[in-house]
């Protein structure tokens, strides 16, 4: 896999040990459906690399809200090609750090990422703020350098990586304006909440018979694309 390679991930911190689907199962609250949908789909995971204070020289940052002890580099091999955003959560949930989640099928690769933190007014309940993550790709290139971020605590380090990827992001949707990872990673989920909605309408319209109705329903959808549209030039 180039593009790990690419990412100079230092050889001190390369541990490619498995994990095992049953610590998922203890760690988060999954449903039958879950439980079967995680079985069907995943063919193993392994932890790929560690960043931690013994494994390269990066503080540990902690605040009452967030623990970032250690960053992740997890690798979900895949039997289909497709991720539902729920698997995701589990896997980020199940484990409680931040963390480089690639999902594999074949010769592409996906990355998702995420911010974390306790909910205060429930210590033991992790809060996933905005997901961001690639489409499939099969570049060789990495989505960044692990060398590019900042070594002040593993706070910094993990949110510059996830600037920068966002930021990556952003221009791969046709942002034109992406000087801030924060405002990226809003941008980017609030157009795929646009997109998923303009996929739902058009779901419906093929299967609305009333003309009156079809044109209301082409109205709207137009009106959402120039949204999108919108958001894509920074207006």
């Amino acid at each position: 896999m180039e593009f790990l390679h690419n990412m100079k991930i230092p050889g001190i911190c390369i541990v490619d040990k498995p994990v095992y689907k049953t610590l998922f199962f203890k760690n988060v609250q999954m449903s039958t459906a879950d439980k079967r949908s995680f079985d069907r789909l995943i063919s193993s995971i392994r932890l790929y690399a560690v960043f931690q204070p013994d494994t390269i020289n990066i503080p540990v940052y902690k605040d009452e809200i967030r623990d970032y002890s250690s960053v992740v580099v997890l690798l979900a091999a895949l039997k289909e090609e497709q991720i539902p955003s729920r698997l995701a959560e589990i896997i980020m949930h199940a484990i409680p750090y931040p963390m480089m989640l690639f999902f594999l099928y074949g010769e592409k690769w996906q990355l998702w990422m995420t911010g974390e933190h306790v909910n205060p007014s429930n210590p033991s309940q992790m809060v996933l703020e905005n997901i961001v993550h690639s489409e499939w790709d099969d570049e060789e290139k990495a989505p960044f350098v692990i060398s590019e971020a900042r070594f002040t605590n593993l706070y910094d380090f993990y949110t510059d990586l996830l600037d920068t990827f966002s930021k990556y992001l952003a221009v791969k949707k046709g942002m034109a304006h992406v000087a801030d990872g924060i405002k990226a990673r809003e941008s980017l989920v609030f157009m795929e909440e646009l997109e998923k909605e303009i996929d739902r309408k058009r779901a419906q319209l093929k299967r609305e018979d009333r003309f009156a109705r079809r044109v209301s329903m082409n109205v709207e959808i137009q009106k959402l694309k120039a949204q999108l549209q919108q958001m894509k030039e920074g207006e």
